[in-house]
């Protein structure tokens, strides 16, 4: 069913002072009959939805940016819009970003009241407010105000520690390459590259050092030469100097490996187990199995084109084993149990 992102943008712009101020909403609606919850009558009367369709829908990110000149401030606010104290905030999944880092992580209709003030320093800055949610009645209202650096309020000397600009995941052949890059860093230590195979449990499979202080831009790449077959998810995880950390938005990548891959049904067995593969064998291969100390105990020879091979394993000792194919000079391979 036909889904779009609606981006609700209000600017109410005034000057006052020397200063500008304004504002905008995000949130996201779907087309699809109404009735199925996210918008109730009190939030369509306070304009927040529109009852034309339902409150759920697949996960969407809706962004918008301030624009803010060089010399000059930013004082800002995002909060949600209350319509329903029982279903607004953010839930699991819905995330609220600045400039590419996490800093609301929604949570059983967690509210949001995020309150921030930097100084774009002698080059002109971007803020980008990025809001992932998958609900109707899940959006937050942000007003700012924009002014000459004189008249910044007080602790707003100092601008964003770093600034991500970019981030993406792209896969390769073999392997998933991260690009990121940053506009500015302050007492940036280092980046930890994490992965996560359900986008919930992530794990640090590497790390980038930051450039410290700087105000100019800098590029990054990292390659993961071990991505999984099916979904990838990375985040960035951005560590200060003194030890503080923020976490990026997430990329999601669908890695398909040229060479095949072995899945084992079933994962412990008594007489025999299944090699299943992941697309046919590229040639004549023979598929080995080890035990915990690398010594050989069995193997059997698969026939280029086949996609599943039995093996029996009545005969091996009870214990985990390993299993191993060379498919184009590249091993693979997969791990069982053997029971009694």
């Amino acid at each position: 069913m036909k889904k779009f992102l609606h981006l609700f943008l209000f600017c109410l712009i005034a000057s006052f002072a020397g200063a500008q101020s304004g504002s905008f909403v995000l949130g996201i609606e779907g087309s699809v009959p109404a009735g199925e919850g996210g918008c109730d009558a009190a939030c369509f009367a306070a304009g927040i939805c529109s009852p034309v369709a339902s409150g759920n829908t697949s996960a969407t990110t809706v962004s918008n940016s301030i624009s803010v000149p060089a010399d000059s401030y930013v004082d800002f606010t995002i909060v949600t819009q209350t319509c329903n104290t029982s279903t607004h905030g953010l839930d699991g999944g819905d995330d609220l970003y600045l400039n590419g880092t996490l800093i609301v992580d929604g949570a059983s209709n967690t509210p949001v009241n995020y309150a921030d003030c930097a100084v774009s320093g002698s080059a002109p800055a971007v803020f980008e407010i990025s809001l992932t949610a998958n609900r109707r009645d899940e959006t937050v209202l942000v007003s700012y105000t924009i002014g000459a650096i004189g008249d910044a309020p007080a602790g707003c000397a100092t601008p964003l520690p770093v600034q991500i600009t970019r981030f993406s995941a792209q896969a390769e052949t073999d392997a998933i390459v991260l690009e990121w890059a940053t506009a500015s860093e302050i007492k940036s230590a280092h980046f930890v590259i994490e992965k996560s195979l359900d986008g919930m449990e992530f794990d640090a499979i590497g790390q980038v050092e930051g450039q410290g202080n700087s105000v100019n831009e800098h590029e990054y790449t990292f390659e993961d030469n071990n991505p999984t077959e099916g979904n990838n998810y990375y985040r960035l995880k951005q560590v200060d100097e003194d030890g503080s950390f923020t976490y990026s938005m997430v990329q999601k990548v669908n890695y398909s490996s040229k060479y095949s891959t072995i899945t084992i049904a079933p994962t412990a067995a008594k007489n025999e187990i299944e090699l299943q593969f992941s697309q046919k064998v590229s040639a004549n291969t023979i598929v080995s199995v080890y035990n915990i100390f690398g010594q050989k105990v069995a193997e059997t020879e698969i026939n280029r084109g086949e996609l599943a091979k039995r093996l029996g394993i009545s005969n091996l000792k009870a214990g985990q084993y390993f299993v191993q194919m060379i498919d184009g000079n590249r091993p693979v391979t997969a791990r069982f149990m053997k029971v009694n």
